[in-house]
Formats: C-alpha cells, structure tokens, sequence
C-alpha cells in the first residue's frame, strides 16, 4: 500500500480489459499471464497493458462504496448494492424482452465463510450466493436480479408498474403474501400488464399466484405446481404412481386455469392460465410428441437461466479463488454485462456474430482506446 496512487477512469478501463482477456484465455495460476513459466505459454502482450503489481494493487483496493456513509446498521448486501441496483435499472432500461420470461435461482460459487450462502444441489455449483434472476427465454438475456442476503431477507417494495398499468379494481383477490410471491411480485413488476408469460417452476407457483397475475396484472403463468398448495382440487393431490397408467392425464380447469397432472416417470404436475388441456405437439428438438402441450411449452420456455448460465460458464471471469465475496460477485456482474450487451447487439439486426467474436471485438475497442494513456506503474 505504500507504493498507492490514485487511479483514473482510463486505468481502470485497462483493468476491466485485463479480467475480460482473463476470461478468454483461462490459466490457473493468475500470476502466469505476466510470468509465464515457459515463454511459449506467454499470453500476448499483456504486461504493456499493466504491470502485474498495479493489478495486483487495483484489484485489493476494488471497493463499489463509501464506508463513511453506511447507515448504522447496513444490509448483508451494501458492499456490492450500488452496483447490483445500477445494472438492474440498465438492463431494464436498454431492452424490452420477449413475450416468454422465465423466473428461477442461480448459484455462483462460494466456498467461504458467509452467513448467506445457500447449498442447492440441483446447480452445478451447488454451494454458493444465490440470487432470483429474470430472464428472456429465448436468449437468456438478464433482465433484473435480486440477490439473497439470508435469513430476514428483506424484498424490493412493490411500486406501480413502469408504463402506468393499473390493477383491474372489479376483481377482488386477496394477495399472497409469503416471500416466493413477492419475489415474483419484485421482479415481474416493470412487466405488468405487458402481455409477457412468466415461467416458473413449482417453487413459485401456486393456483392463487396465477389467478392474481392473470386477472390483476394482465400476465399469464405456466409451469410445475407442488399438489399441497392451496386451492389445488382435492381430486388431483391424491394422484400417484400408484393410482395413475403411464401416459394418463388428468386434470381440473377453469375459465382461467387449467391444473394436471401427467404420468411420465414420476407425476408430472402442471398449471397454466392460458393452455387448454390437450396433449401432442412439437418438442424442444423439434420431434412432435404425445405429451401434454404445456409440459412441452414449458421444456422450451424455462431454460432461460440455464442458457445464460450456459453462456458465461465458457467465459469464466469469475476465479476459483477470491478473498472477498463481493469482488467475485462483481465479475460475474462485469460477465453478465458483457453478455447482455452482445444479445443487445445482436437484437433485431441481421449481426450473426457469436459470443467469443463479440467479445474479442469489445475487447479491442477498449484496448484501442484506453490503452496510449499514461500507465501508473
């Protein structure tokens, strides 16, 4: 620390260069892109960009806000906030998604101490912070994010719709208010009354969930249903594998929901608002298939997470090992900034460039531009 200057914003460009080129060519040793042990494993020039003991400096010295103005008693969240609520408001801003969004959790990995973390066995990471994201389901593209800071989580305040959409007052539905509904609530909010579906598995929905957001907020729902919600008919919570033929169906609806279940491997429950209950249609790898059409509707539409998750897994800016878990939730911010911004790119124009080539691109630019500055050794 005695060796400190201040920065500038062009170094600091260069510094987002180096984790962006460290992302794209991935050594386990991160002293190693400077000091190779064999020069043929050299990695360009990389040491013109910055020295190795500035980056070492610049990145102990990484902070996102003012220590003296935290409140007495600040969120779990408050080293990293500024950041997560300035790239919710852009990514929400710079992009309209589809009309299918799909709403689960992702895990970036986390082996430390840390009250929050949570152990999902289902993510690759399986252990690790937890986040509820909303994404296009097409693209995977991020279009808002809420970060779980443990037990006592304290969710966004439910405001008006961004366009002005009210709630139809002739409806009288009393709304729920256990914590999974108003993840959805925080996060679906802007979309109100858009004509967007949100999928969503069985960890969100419930009958009287979908009822609200159908009639209330003008969105339809589909996906997987747990049979001891409330309000789900008593017919169908006693189906099992037991009392139920490989291939049955059977299902309860009304003018606004339609509940089965299928007999696949296992029961297969389901609800949507806007399916009627038939089976067969066109299958995610497009071979047609004698299921019901929203388990169908739905294999497409949910694997809106998994793609993003998919995509930024190929470009990993975010080490193995990191001393501070808020800086390593910042690269896996700076990640999904990049990928945001190549879909953006992408987006209504006949631009066919892949990921890797769009960061290559992005990479040059920033190069071209910051990086004649003088260099802070």
């Amino acid at each position: 620390m005695s060796r400190w200057k201040d920065t500038t914003s062009d170094e600091m460009w260069r510094f987002l260069s180096v984790l962006m080129i460290q992302s794209l060519v991935v050594t386990n040793v991160e002293r190693e892109y400077w000091y190779p042990k064999y020069k043929q494993l050299r990695i360009g020039e990389i040491g013109d960009i910055m020295p190795f003991n500035r980056y070492l400096l610049l990145k102990r010295c990484l902070h996102f806000t003012d220590n003296a103005t935290l409140p007495e008693h600040p969120s779990k969240l408050q080293k990293i906030l500024p950041i997560v609520n300035h790239l919710n408001s852009k990514f929400s801003s710079l992009y309209l998604p589809e009309q299918n969004v799909a709403i689960d959790e992702s895990l970036l990995l986390w082996k430390g101490r840390l009250s929050f973390s949570q152990r999902i066995s289902t993510k690759r990471a399986r252990e690790g912070i937890k986040s509820y994201e909303l994404c296009e389901s097409r693209t995977g593209y991020l279009w808002k994010m809420e970060v779980y800071s443990g037990k006592g989580h304290v969710h966004g305040p439910q405001e008006a719709s961004a366009d002005g959409v009210e709630p139809r007052q002739e409806v009288e539905i009393d709304e729920p208010e256990n914590s999974t509904a108003q993840i959805v609530y925080n996060l679906l909010r802007p979309l109100f009354g858009r004509g967007h579906t949100v999928v969503m598995d069985n960890f969100y929905n419930s009958p009287l969930l979908s009822r609200l957001l159908k009639y209330k907020y003008h969105t339809d729902t589909m996906g997987t249903l747990r049979l001891n919600r409330e309000f789900v008919p008593e017919a169908l919570k006693v189906k099992t594998k037991k009392n139920m033929r490989q291939g049955e169906v059977c299902f309860s609806s009304t003018r606004d929901i339609s509940i089965l279940t299928y007999m696949d491997k296992n029961v297969v429950p389901m609800i949507s608002t806007f399916h009627k209950p038939e089976v067969g249609g066109i299958a995610k790898y497009g071979y047609y298939r004698y299921k019901p059409k929203v388990i169908l509707d739905y294999n497409i539409a949910m694997g809106g997470i998994d793609r993003k998750d998919q995509l930024l897994s190929s470009y990993p800016m975010e080490r193995s090992r990191n001393l501070c878990w808020y800086k390593k939730l910042f690269r896996r911010l700076l990640n999904v900034s990049i990928l945001n911004a190549s879909i953006i790119y992408g987006h209504g124009r006949n631009r066919k460039i892949t990921t890797r080539s769009f960061r290559l691109q992005l990479l040059e630019q920033i190069l071209e531009k910051y990086r004649t500055s003088n260099q802070i050794q």
